[in-house]
């Protein structure tokens, strides 16, 4: 290579970190201004090599655990206090979106670091009783009126002469039914019909009825 470069102690653990946690093109590109120059000069700077190779080696463990581990681990007082908040206002699945990790991941660190799980559990601890499963409450409250709506409405055995019989509502029903079996076997038949068409055309493409046309 025309270009000569050389890396201070420093410069090799910045390397080694960066392959470590993005890739050996970035740690080039950060070095070098350029991304594959590194692939070149490790072969003949065994420094260079053996940074890049500690950082390759370092990869392999950097799991998404071991990122969230990584994050979590440096929070301080008032980060941990944010997230509190965050399981005030939106519960777990609100942190999950906030740093983008599982929540077995969360709860893989939780296990870990004791300061992350009493944030937590101080946020589900100030959230109110049920905010959690809002869907639940609203299918109660609706099961409720439909209950309530059933025991208003009348029986059909009644005096009011604005109320259909049984025998009408079931033909009424019947003849719904029948219309949009019809409607689907119209539908059908159309289908058939567009299928035959196009495979028609694509026979005569092919060449099938040359025969028959003397060709």
């Amino acid at each position: 290579m025309s270009e000569k470069y050389t890396f201070s102690k420093e410069d090799l653990a910045e390397i080694t970190e960066i392959v470590r946690t993005r890739s050996v093109e970035a740690a080039s590109r950060k070095f070098c201004n350029r991304p594959y120059v590194f692939f070149d000069l490790r072969k003949i700077d065994k420094a260079l090599n053996e940074a890049i190779e500690k950082g390759q080696e370092l990869r392999k463990k950097n799991t998404v655990i071991n990122q969230a581990m990584d994050l979590f681990i440096t929070f301080d007082k008032e980060q941990f206090q944010e997230i509190t908040k965050i399981i005030a206002n939106g519960g777990i699945t609100e942190l999950r979106k906030k740093y983008h990790f599982t929540i077995y991941t969360i709860n893989h660190c939780r296990r870990e670091l004791p300061e992350l799980d009493k944030a937590i559990k101080a946020g589900i601890k100030t959230r109110p009783t049920g905010a959690a499963i809002p869907s639940i409450k609203a299918k109660i409250a609706e099961s409720k009126n439909e209950k309530k709506e059933r025991k208003i409405s009348k029986p059909y055995k009644t005096k009011d002469k604005t109320r259909k019989p049984p025998k009408e509502i079931i033909n009424k029903t019947m003849n719904g039914i029948e219309d949009q079996t019809e409607t689907v076997l119209l539908k059908f038949k159309k289908r058939m019909e567009e299928n035959k068409k196009k495979e028609f055309v694509k026979r005569m493409r092919s060449g099938d009825f040359d025969d028959m046309i003397g060709f």
